[in-house]
Protein backbone atom coordinates (compact mmCIF):
# COMPACT_ATOMS: atom_id res chain seq x y z
CA UNK A 1 0.00 0.00 0.00
CA UNK A 2 1.73 3.25 -1.13
CA UNK A 3 0.07 5.48 0.43
CA UNK A 4 1.56 5.27 3.59
CA UNK A 5 4.81 5.75 1.63
CA UNK A 6 3.91 8.17 -0.55
CA UNK A 7 1.17 10.39 1.52
CA UNK A 8 2.92 14.06 2.73
CA UNK A 9 1.84 16.98 4.22
CA UNK A 10 3.56 20.17 3.38
CA UNK A 11 6.56 18.10 2.00
CA UNK A 12 6.49 15.95 5.48
CA UNK A 13 6.39 12.37 5.47
CA UNK A 14 3.32 12.02 7.81
CA UNK A 15 2.83 8.57 8.11
CA UNK A 16 6.61 7.64 7.94
CA UNK A 17 7.12 9.94 10.67
CA UNK A 18 4.47 8.29 12.73
CA UNK A 19 6.08 4.62 12.27
CA UNK A 20 8.95 5.93 13.53
CA UNK A 21 7.38 7.62 16.40
CA UNK A 22 5.51 4.26 17.11
CA UNK A 23 8.69 2.45 17.17
CA UNK A 24 10.20 4.56 19.61
CA UNK A 25 6.76 4.51 21.75
CA UNK A 26 7.03 1.12 21.31
CA UNK A 27 3.35 1.15 19.90
CA UNK A 28 1.77 -1.46 17.67
CA UNK A 29 -0.72 0.89 16.04
CA UNK A 30 -0.96 3.68 13.29
CA UNK A 31 -3.54 6.04 13.69
CA UNK A 32 -4.80 7.10 10.28
CA UNK A 33 -7.09 9.93 9.34
CA UNK A 34 -9.49 8.64 6.52
CA UNK A 35 -9.73 12.77 5.03
CA UNK A 36 -5.95 11.39 4.32
CA UNK A 37 -6.64 8.35 2.37
CA UNK A 38 -10.07 10.02 0.55
CA UNK A 39 -7.95 12.88 -0.72
CA UNK A 40 -5.17 10.04 -1.80
CA UNK A 41 -7.27 7.57 -3.32
CA UNK A 42 -10.95 7.65 -3.72
CA UNK A 43 -10.94 4.16 -4.65
CA UNK A 44 -8.79 3.19 -2.08
CA UNK A 45 -10.98 5.00 0.53
CA UNK A 46 -14.28 3.16 -1.20
CA UNK A 47 -13.06 -0.50 -0.55
CA UNK A 48 -12.31 0.62 3.22
CA UNK A 49 -15.81 1.86 3.84
CA UNK A 50 -17.39 -1.44 1.30
CA UNK A 51 -14.66 -4.36 2.95
CA UNK A 52 -12.99 -2.84 6.15
CA UNK A 53 -11.89 -6.13 7.11
CA UNK A 54 -9.63 -6.71 4.07
CA UNK A 55 -8.87 -2.88 3.64
CA UNK A 56 -7.76 -2.85 7.34
CA UNK A 57 -6.00 -6.56 7.10
CA UNK A 58 -3.96 -5.24 3.85
CA UNK A 59 -2.73 -2.23 5.64
CA UNK A 60 -1.60 -4.08 8.61
CA UNK A 61 0.53 -5.82 6.29
CA UNK A 62 1.94 -2.78 4.69
CA UNK A 63 2.61 -1.11 8.12
CA UNK A 64 4.75 -4.89 8.73
CA UNK A 65 6.67 -4.20 5.06
CA UNK A 66 7.42 -0.05 6.05
CA UNK A 67 8.92 -1.01 9.18
CA UNK A 68 11.15 -3.90 8.38
CA UNK A 69 12.39 -1.00 6.17
CA UNK A 70 12.22 2.35 8.90
CA UNK A 71 12.98 -0.37 11.82
CA UNK A 72 13.94 -4.11 11.56
CA UNK A 73 14.66 -4.95 14.88
CA UNK A 74 11.29 -3.54 16.13
CA UNK A 75 9.72 -4.68 12.85
CA UNK A 76 11.00 -8.50 13.82
CA UNK A 77 10.02 -7.84 17.71
CA UNK A 78 6.45 -7.01 17.37
CA UNK A 79 5.05 -9.28 14.23
CA UNK A 80 1.54 -7.82 14.30
CA UNK A 81 0.65 -4.31 13.29
CA UNK A 82 -2.60 -2.56 13.49
CA UNK A 83 -4.17 0.29 11.03
CA UNK A 84 -6.58 1.93 12.99
CA UNK A 85 -8.70 4.68 10.80
CA UNK A 86 -10.36 7.79 13.00
CA UNK A 87 -12.67 10.57 11.86
CA UNK A 88 -14.84 9.49 9.39
CA UNK A 89 -16.90 11.90 7.86
CA UNK A 90 -20.81 12.80 9.60
CA UNK A 91 -22.40 11.07 7.10
CA UNK A 92 -20.66 7.54 7.94
CA UNK A 93 -21.93 8.15 11.91
CA UNK A 94 -24.80 5.78 12.83
CA UNK A 95 -27.50 6.01 16.01
CA UNK A 96 -27.33 3.13 17.49
CA UNK A 97 -30.63 2.90 17.48
CA UNK A 98 -30.42 3.27 13.37
CA UNK A 99 -27.97 -0.14 13.50
CA UNK A 100 -29.81 -2.15 10.62
CA UNK A 101 -28.64 -5.46 8.48
CA UNK A 102 -27.70 -2.35 5.71
CA UNK A 103 -24.65 -1.68 7.60
CA UNK A 104 -23.53 -5.50 8.50
CA UNK A 105 -19.73 -5.70 6.94
CA UNK A 106 -19.53 -1.66 6.84
CA UNK A 107 -17.14 0.76 8.13
CA UNK A 108 -19.59 2.91 10.43
CA UNK A 109 -18.85 5.21 13.16
CA UNK A 110 -21.06 4.75 16.49
CA UNK A 111 -21.21 7.48 19.62
CA UNK A 112 -22.57 6.33 22.96
CA UNK A 113 -21.46 6.25 27.12
CA UNK A 114 -19.91 3.30 27.80
CA UNK A 115 -21.73 1.23 30.76
CA UNK A 116 -20.32 -2.28 30.93
CA UNK A 117 -16.99 -3.35 30.83
CA UNK A 118 -15.91 -7.16 31.06
CA UNK A 119 -12.75 -8.29 31.90
CA UNK A 120 -9.83 -8.75 29.72
CA UNK A 121 -9.26 -12.14 28.27
CA UNK A 122 -7.23 -14.11 25.90
CA UNK A 123 -8.00 -14.96 22.59
CA UNK A 124 -6.00 -17.71 20.67
CA UNK A 125 -4.83 -16.46 17.50
CA UNK A 126 -2.83 -19.04 16.13
CA UNK A 127 -2.20 -22.36 18.02
CA UNK A 128 0.64 -24.86 18.23
CA UNK A 129 -0.57 -28.37 18.48
CA UNK A 130 1.44 -31.05 19.06
CA UNK A 131 1.03 -34.85 18.01
CA UNK A 132 0.91 -37.29 21.42
CA UNK A 133 2.08 -40.06 18.93
CA UNK A 134 5.53 -38.40 17.68
CA UNK A 135 5.79 -35.30 19.03
CA UNK A 136 4.89 -33.40 15.70
CA UNK A 137 3.93 -29.94 16.32
CA UNK A 138 1.89 -28.52 14.01
CA UNK A 139 0.95 -24.62 13.72
CA UNK A 140 -2.86 -23.79 12.72
CA UNK A 141 -4.23 -20.29 12.42
CA UNK A 142 -7.49 -19.85 14.36
CA UNK A 143 -10.93 -17.94 12.90
CA UNK A 144 -13.76 -16.94 15.39
CA UNK A 145 -15.86 -19.52 16.73
CA UNK A 146 -14.53 -22.94 17.69
CA UNK A 147 -10.99 -24.39 18.37
CA UNK A 148 -9.98 -25.57 14.88
CA UNK A 149 -7.42 -28.39 15.56
CA UNK A 150 -4.93 -30.36 12.80
CA UNK A 151 -7.33 -33.36 11.43
CA UNK A 152 -3.84 -35.40 10.99
CA UNK A 153 -0.81 -35.36 11.51
CA UNK A 154 1.78 -35.27 8.77
CA UNK A 155 4.67 -37.52 10.59
CA UNK A 156 2.53 -40.08 12.03
CA UNK A 157 0.98 -40.44 8.24
CA UNK A 158 4.01 -40.18 6.40
CA UNK A 159 5.70 -43.29 8.53
CA UNK A 160 2.33 -45.33 8.59
CA UNK A 161 1.33 -44.77 12.36
CA UNK A 162 -2.24 -43.61 13.57
CA UNK A 163 -1.69 -40.37 15.69
CA UNK A 164 -3.21 -40.49 18.92
CA UNK A 165 -4.88 -36.69 18.81
CA UNK A 166 -3.05 -33.36 19.24
CA UNK A 167 -2.46 -31.37 22.47
CA UNK A 168 -2.67 -27.72 22.58
CA UNK A 169 0.86 -25.73 23.48
CA UNK A 170 -0.11 -23.04 25.52
CA UNK A 171 3.31 -21.56 25.77
CA UNK A 172 4.00 -21.88 22.01
CA UNK A 173 0.69 -20.12 20.81
CA UNK A 174 -0.22 -16.61 20.17
CA UNK A 175 -2.39 -15.33 22.26
CA UNK A 176 -4.27 -11.36 22.50
CA UNK A 177 -6.15 -9.64 24.64
CA UNK A 178 -9.74 -9.60 24.15
CA UNK A 179 -12.25 -7.14 25.97
CA UNK A 180 -16.38 -6.21 25.72
CA UNK A 181 -17.90 -3.22 26.47
CA UNK A 182 -21.15 -1.87 26.68
CA UNK A 183 -21.99 1.23 24.62
CA UNK A 184 -25.39 2.83 25.29
CA UNK A 185 -27.63 5.91 23.86
CA UNK A 186 -26.20 9.61 25.03
CA UNK A 187 -29.59 10.64 26.86
CA UNK A 188 -29.31 13.89 25.14
CA UNK A 189 -30.19 11.91 21.89
CA UNK A 190 -33.31 9.92 22.89
CA UNK A 191 -36.54 10.54 21.56
CA UNK A 192 -39.41 11.45 24.22
CA UNK A 193 -40.55 8.70 26.07
CA UNK A 194 -38.02 6.23 24.72
CA UNK A 195 -35.46 4.06 26.49
CA UNK A 196 -32.20 4.24 25.80
CA UNK A 197 -30.47 1.17 22.94
CA UNK A 198 -27.15 -0.21 23.49
CA UNK A 199 -24.69 -1.97 21.71
CA UNK A 200 -21.81 -4.51 22.19
CA UNK A 201 -18.49 -3.16 21.15
CA UNK A 202 -15.21 -6.21 21.07
CA UNK A 203 -11.90 -4.16 21.53
CA UNK A 204 -8.68 -6.25 20.79
CA UNK A 205 -5.13 -5.75 21.70
CA UNK A 206 -4.17 -2.15 22.68
CA UNK A 207 -7.51 -1.33 22.56
CA UNK A 208 -8.29 -3.28 25.58
CA UNK A 209 -8.09 -0.95 28.64
CA UNK A 210 -8.94 2.34 27.20
CA UNK A 211 -12.41 2.92 28.29
CA UNK A 212 -14.24 3.35 31.93
CA UNK A 213 -17.81 2.85 32.44
CA UNK A 214 -19.24 6.33 32.28
CA UNK A 215 -17.17 7.54 29.58
CA UNK A 216 -18.38 9.29 26.18
CA UNK A 217 -17.09 7.62 23.26
CA UNK A 218 -17.16 7.49 19.45
CA UNK A 219 -15.87 4.07 18.29
CA UNK A 220 -14.93 3.27 14.70
CA UNK A 221 -15.69 0.21 13.43
CA UNK A 222 -17.86 -2.62 11.67
CA UNK A 223 -20.58 -4.44 12.14
CA UNK A 224 -20.69 -8.03 12.63
CA UNK A 225 -23.46 -10.65 13.99
CA UNK A 226 -23.19 -13.62 15.99
CA UNK A 227 -26.19 -16.17 16.63
CA UNK A 228 -28.67 -15.91 19.47
CA UNK A 229 -28.54 -18.87 21.45
CA UNK A 230 -31.83 -18.03 23.48
CA UNK A 231 -34.00 -18.35 20.64
CA UNK A 232 -36.18 -21.99 19.67
CA UNK A 233 -34.05 -24.53 17.83
CA UNK A 234 -36.91 -25.21 15.72
CA UNK A 235 -36.74 -21.42 14.35
CA UNK A 236 -35.23 -19.68 12.14
CA UNK A 237 -31.92 -18.32 13.21
CA UNK A 238 -31.39 -15.32 14.83
CA UNK A 239 -28.11 -13.07 14.91
CA UNK A 240 -27.62 -10.08 17.39
CA UNK A 241 -25.48 -7.90 15.93
CA UNK A 242 -22.18 -6.05 17.62
CA UNK A 243 -18.89 -3.64 16.68
CA UNK A 244 -15.62 -4.67 15.70
CA UNK A 245 -13.91 -1.93 17.05
CA UNK A 246 -11.14 -0.39 14.99
CA UNK A 247 -10.31 2.50 16.71
CA UNK A 248 -11.85 4.17 20.14
CA UNK A 249 -11.88 8.05 20.94
CA UNK A 250 -12.62 8.89 24.49
CA UNK A 251 -14.30 12.39 24.55
CA UNK A 252 -12.33 15.34 26.89
CA UNK A 253 -14.45 15.52 29.64
CA UNK A 254 -15.57 19.27 30.87
CA UNK A 255 -14.06 20.54 33.67
CA UNK A 256 -15.79 22.72 36.29
CA UNK A 257 -14.38 25.61 38.09
CA UNK A 258 -15.99 26.35 40.92
CA UNK A 259 -14.70 29.67 42.91
CA UNK A 260 -15.59 29.79 46.38
CA UNK A 261 -15.96 32.81 48.20
CA UNK A 262 -14.94 33.44 52.07
CA UNK A 263 -18.81 33.89 52.51
CA UNK A 264 -19.03 30.34 51.31
CA UNK A 265 -16.51 29.05 53.08
CA UNK A 266 -18.13 30.30 56.41
CA UNK A 267 -21.20 28.73 55.31
CA UNK A 268 -19.34 24.93 54.80
CA UNK A 269 -17.34 25.25 57.95
CA UNK A 270 -20.77 26.02 59.81
CA UNK A 271 -22.96 22.98 58.26
CA UNK A 272 -19.43 20.72 59.53
CA UNK A 273 -20.18 21.42 62.56
CA UNK A 274 -23.90 20.06 62.62
CA UNK A 275 -24.74 16.88 64.29
CA UNK A 276 -27.33 16.04 61.67
CA UNK A 277 -24.68 16.61 58.78
CA UNK A 278 -25.97 13.13 57.27
CA UNK A 279 -29.03 13.22 57.30
CA UNK A 280 -29.09 16.91 55.61
CA UNK A 281 -27.30 15.22 52.78
CA UNK A 282 -28.98 12.49 52.75
CA UNK A 283 -32.64 14.30 52.96
CA UNK A 284 -31.04 16.97 50.13
CA UNK A 285 -30.67 13.61 47.58
CA UNK A 286 -34.15 13.52 45.05
CA UNK A 287 -36.18 15.10 47.59
CA UNK A 288 -39.28 14.37 45.73
CA UNK A 289 -38.50 10.47 46.19
CA UNK A 290 -39.68 9.10 49.23
CA UNK A 291 -37.84 6.34 51.08
CA UNK A 292 -34.71 4.40 49.96
CA UNK A 293 -32.85 6.20 52.66
CA UNK A 294 -29.71 3.19 51.99
CA UNK A 295 -29.82 4.06 48.10
CA UNK A 296 -29.66 8.12 49.10
CA UNK A 297 -26.73 7.22 51.63
CA UNK A 298 -24.67 5.13 49.53
CA UNK A 299 -25.28 8.12 46.62
CA UNK A 300 -24.00 10.35 49.18
CA UNK A 301 -20.92 8.51 50.43
CA UNK A 302 -20.31 8.33 46.63
CA UNK A 303 -20.28 11.75 46.17
CA UNK A 304 -17.96 12.96 48.72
Amino acid sequence: MDFIKDYRVGGREKYREALRRMSAENGVSLVIDFDDLLSYDRVLADILVESPSVFIESASKAIQQVMMVEDPEYAQKVKTFHARIRRLPESFHVRIRDIRARHLGKLIAVEGIVTKISPVKQELVEAVFRCKTCGHEELVKQEEGSLAKPTQCPECSREGRKSQGFVLVAEKSLFIDVQKFVLQEKPEELPPGQLPRSIEVVVRDDLVDTVRPGDRVTVVGFLRVEEDKKFLKNAPPVYHPYMEANYVEVAAKETLDVEITPEDEKKILELSRREDLEELIVNSIAPSIYGYREVKLAIALLLF
